[in-house]
């Protein structure tokens, strides 16, 4: 039989072979060791912490937090997750005992650090660690977020019972809650949600740290996984119908983040809006008020003087706290408007000057007598007083009338925006789906 038949039936297997094997095999190992996600999980956990220490050392803020003026990750966090990144690869390593004792308690290290960390919020415990390398001027003073602490103590326990098969349920729920709080951390920051990114209600989690939970969590996920699953390479893991359906939906979850992101973004956008709308009439009715109690007090002091009612006193005194309420009132509204509290200021001048012109024509009466009071109300001073008051009030009652007009337009267009981001946001979903749904059949 000659050679051309016998190199034909070759080509004709390898061309019948699938395409993976005959190229996954260049790809499996870089510098003699096999890469897996588990590996490459493992070592970008480490890489963050380390690059996060060294920012520590060197005074830089930027490889602390990577996104800067954000919050920075703490020298514990970042040992914690070099530590847990180290045991990770260490456990997905050739069959090993001696390796396996050592990443098992490099994790438990990282449970400890955890749970120290968690005693520490709970009770109030001072145990010195969480600026035992470095000082930090921050309020937290070196200590990690409460939700690092709980992901540490977890991770830390589950990775320590990865190679227990009995006990892979242990590792499912240390890698889902890692993945739950990178998940919803990292969320924030993207849709820029003040809850989750500011000490609204507990300390945050940092950007990075986030990322770096993500990576654990994935890892540890992918640990579970039977040895000939993880050690055959990452192009022939990715060939697989089960992982090209995983890469399907998560591609959609991150279309669906950004979309939710952008729905998010301009609904609190729309809210904002209808808040500073919402602020300008308060103003008005303040102004309103200010100017009413001013006027009541005019009315209580002529009716006092011409009416020789002694209880118009009382009245009198009564508006003229209301006015001095509503003052202070107002400039703590007008606060964030230097043009209006620059008017305000002026207004306060001319209304204090006019109470106690008033208040001194109160005096003259019960010194001097009804005929001296009523020559002081003849002066006209107090008529100039009343003039100026009601330009002001007026100056700034339109101020704040264009100021409602511009806000009521923004909160029309964030409306529109919240209700497109919406109907973009449901496109997505059902196009995703719908795509994902025909390259699984």
């Amino acid at each position: 039989m000659s050679q051309k038949p016998l190199l034909a039936m070759a080509d004709a297997r390898i061309l019948k072979a699938p395409f993976t094997a005959a190229i996954q095999t260049p790809y499996m190992k870089f510098f003699g060791l096999r890469i897996t996600i588990q590996r490459v999980t493992g070592f970008l956990t480490a890489a963050l912490g380390l690059s996060v220490l060294a920012g520590w050392v060197w005074g830089n803020p930027l490889l602390k937090s990577f996104l800067p003026g954000a919050v920075e990750m703490k020298v514990n966090t970042a040992l914690g997750l070099l530590v847990a990144g180290v045991a990770l690869c260490l456990l997905d390593m050739p069959p090993s005992r001696r390796q396996v004792r050592i990443g098992q308690a490099l994790a438990l290290t990282v449970a400890v650090l955890g749970f120290a960390t968690i005693g520490e919020w709970a009770f109030d415990w001072r145990l010195g660690i969480d600026e035992l390398f470095f000082l930090d001027p921050t309020g937290a003073h070196g200590r990690m977020s409460s939700f690092s602490a709980v992901v540490f103590a977890a991770i830390g326990l589950g990775l320590a019972a990865l190679p227990v098969r009995s006990l892979r349920w242990l590792v499912w729920v240390a890698a889902t809650l890692a993945l739950l709080v990178g998940g919803v951390s990292l969320t924030g920051y993207l849709w820029n949600v003040s809850e989750l990114v500011t000490e609204h209600f507990l300390p945050p989690v940092a950007a990075n740290t986030a990322a770096a939970f993500i990576l654990l969590g994935v890892g540890a996920f992918m640990a579970t996984r039977p040895p000939a699953a993880r050690t055959r390479g990452m192009l022939a893991a990715f060939s697989s119908i089960e992982t090209k359906t995983f890469v399907g939906f998560v591609a959609t979850l991150i279309l669906l983040l950004l979309a939710g992101g952008h729905s998010y973004s301009a609904a609190v956008d729309a809210a904002e809006s209808a808040r500073r709308a919402a602020h300008s009439q308060k103003v008005r009715a303040s102004l309103g008020r200010l100017n009413a109690a001013v006027s009541d007090a005019e009315v209580a002091q002529r009716d006092n003087l011409f009416g020789g009612n002694p209880e118009n006193v009382k009245v009198f005194k009564n508006y003229t706290g209301e006015a001095s309420r509503e003052a202070e009132d107002l400039a703590r509204l007008v606060a964030d408007n230097p043009a209006q509290s620059r008017r305000l200021k002026e207004l306060q001048v001319v209304v204090g000057e006019r109470l106690l012109s008033l208040g001194s024509e109160v005096a003259t009466l019960e010194q001097s007598g009804l005929a001296a009071a009523r020559d002081r109300v003849a002066s006209g001073e107090g008529r100039k007083q009343i003039e100026t008051i009601r330009a002001l009030v007026k100056q700034m009652d339109s101020a704040e009338e264009e100021l409602l007009v511009a806000r009521e337009a923004v909160y029309s267009r964030d409306k529109v925006r919240t209700l497109i981001s919406m109907l973009l946001m449901l496109a997505v979903s059902v196009a995703g789906f719908m795509v994902l749904l025909g390259g699984i059949r």
